[in-house]
């Protein structure tokens, strides 16, 4: 969503649990939270469109059950960026000759939304942006320049707005 990041990793064999950082531009790690999953979402401190790292690193128990040896870690990290949410397409209804009504579940703290259609089983065929609706609470469209007798295929994007730039989140992959 605007404000979390979803982290996951592949499972080691043999560790007891995870240590996630942060690494920052000067490269310093700063401990997020240690957890027992491969999986860990951040929801503190985090700012839709700014670009974080991350690292994680395994940790095993010595047969004292106490003391705590660490793997290494990925340097370079994974690059993360918070973006809107996607949104849910409801439905696309042809609604009059040329028109077609597009509905979705609204994104909280989108700003506002991009629509986009391209031709059904058109393999040639890609998405064009035909709608943008500036009122985040917004969640219907009407696609009046639809040909009639084309059949199309219609996603959402949701947007918000950091430092007066527009930043979308991922398409419903439903269409």
């Amino acid at each position: 969503s605007y404000n979390k990041l979803q982290l996951t990793w592949d499972a080691v064999e043999g560790a007891n649990g995870y240590v996630v950082y942060r690494i920052e531009s000067n490269g310093a790690l700063t401990k997020i939270r240690t957890v027992n999953e491969t999986s860990y979402t951040i929801s503190k401190d985090i700012t839709c469109g700014k670009t974080y790292r991350f690292t994680v690193k395994a940790y095993t128990l010595l047969d004292d059950s106490v003391t705590e040896v660490y793997s290494d870690y990925d340097q370079a990290g994974l690059k993360a960026k918070a973006k809107p949410a996607t949104p849910t397409l409801v439905s696309a209804t042809s609604t009059a000759y040329n028109k077609v009504t597009v509905k979705w579940k609204k994104v909280t703290k989108a700003y506002g939304y991009y629509i986009y259609r391209k031709e059904a089983g058109n393999a040639d065929s890609s998405w064009k942006k035909v709608k943008t609706i500036n009122y985040g609470d917004t969640t219907t469209a009407v696609d009046s320049k639809a040909v009639p007798g084309v059949k199309y295929v219609y996603t959402v994007k949701a947007y918000t707005k950091v430092n007066g730039r527009k930043v979308a989140g991922d398409a419903d992959q439903k269409g």
